[in-house]
């Protein structure tokens, strides 16, 4: 009997009827799921044996529940639930918080994940935020569009010589680090495992030492994933720690960061700036503080985007799928009890 992959879709209402009521990171998952006909394809010449289940709405997914051994795509308690035969479930992005409800968080089913397709692009983009933040660019683009020129208030710093503290040292993590050394910082990072000089920072603490860090980092880039243990993470008093004139660049997980604080921080001279890719909500409400913030620079959700993210995401799945038939190992499990 051959494998039954459902490739679990929403159709256009579905998706419009969801805004307003998830999150944006389970949006965002929702809709990078949504496969053409032609990834379909590549899907299927790479796993010949499998049969593929295509649903392209909820409904349609629950009418295929019953009969799938495994599933890519949009997954909710409901769904999940209407798959008794399910063994795998294979997530489009690398951050895994709207897969892990406690029914499936407590199974026996594999979930794994797509992390590392977009680290390149992640970290170019923390050091394109971090970048534009220190040279000033945005209050440089108003002064040219007002038709300034050289104002001195618009001094920036130097980051050579500067310490940048990484939170979360996995794939993006670690290519920020080789990326932020290049520009002459010292690196210092919180991870689990891995030596100092392999990981290309210069010291690695354990998490738990996170607000002693904090004073002696010049500027901040969150990497890590959201859990449980993350979440608001960097609430009021953690970013008081920080110094006055740090910048705190978020590509990873809005749900990091308490954004009612952040958004007084910068205001009350307590921090000097952010660069937010990631946000809670996404997209922030109209009138949100953090919105009119000169010194906040908002990207939406798009640091892992590049030309080549999803054929990558694609021969992932493929390539998972025809292990999975096969009996192989998978590439990329989740650990579901720590999240990631």
């Amino acid at each position: 009997m051959s494998v039954k992959f459902l490739i679990s879709g929403l159709s256009d209402e579905e998706m419009m009827a969801l805004q307003g009521k998830v999150s944006g990171a389970e949006l965002l998952l929702a809709q990078v799921a949504r496969l053409s006909p032609g990834e379909i394809d590549l899907i299927r010449q790479a796993a010949p044996d499998a049969e593929l289940l295509v649903a392209a709405s909820h409904a349609e997914a629950m009418a295929l529940a019953p009969e799938a051994d495994a599933l890519f795509g949009y997954l909710n308690a409901g769904l999940f639930r209407a798959a008794p035969r399910l063994r795998w479930v294979q997530a489009p992005s690398a951050g895994v918080e709207v897969y892990l409800f406690p029914e499936l968080r407590h199974s026996q089913v594999v979930l794994t994940n797509a992390r590392g397709l977009a680290a390149a692009q992640m970290a170019d983009h923390t050091l394109a935020l971090l970048l534009a933040l220190a040279r000033k660019i945005p209050a440089m683009l108003r002064n040219t569009e007002e038709r300034g020129w050289g104002s001195d208030d618009q001094i920036a710093p130097e980051l050579a010589g500067q310490t940048l503290l990484i939170i979360g040292l996995g794939s993006v993590g670690r290519l920020v680090a080789q990326r932020a050394s290049a520009f002459d910082m010292r690196i210092l990072a919180t991870g689990f495992e891995g030596s100092p000089s392999i990981m290309r920072v210069d010291a690695l603490h354990p998490p738990r030492d996170l607000a002693h860090l904090l004073p002696q980092a010049d500027h901040v880039a969150i990497c890590c994933p959201l859990t449980p243990a993350t979440y608001h993470l960097f609430d009021a008093p953690m970013l008081r720690r920080m110094k006055q004139s740090a910048f705190l660049i978020n590509v990873a997980r809005g749900g990091i960061v308490d954004h009612e604080a952040l958004a007084t921080a910068p205001e009350a001279g307590e921090l000097a700036g952010a660069g937010l890719d990631v946000t809670e909500p996404e997209p922030l409400p109209d009138g949100h503080r953090l919105l009119t913030l000169e010194n906040v620079i908002l990207t939406p959700h798009c640091g892992g985007r590049s030309a080549m993210i999803r054929r990558r995401m694609i021969d992932l799945v493929a390539d998972n799928l025809r292990r999975f038939t096969a009996g192989e190992p998978l590439r990329h499990v989740v650990d579901k009890r720590a999240g990631f």
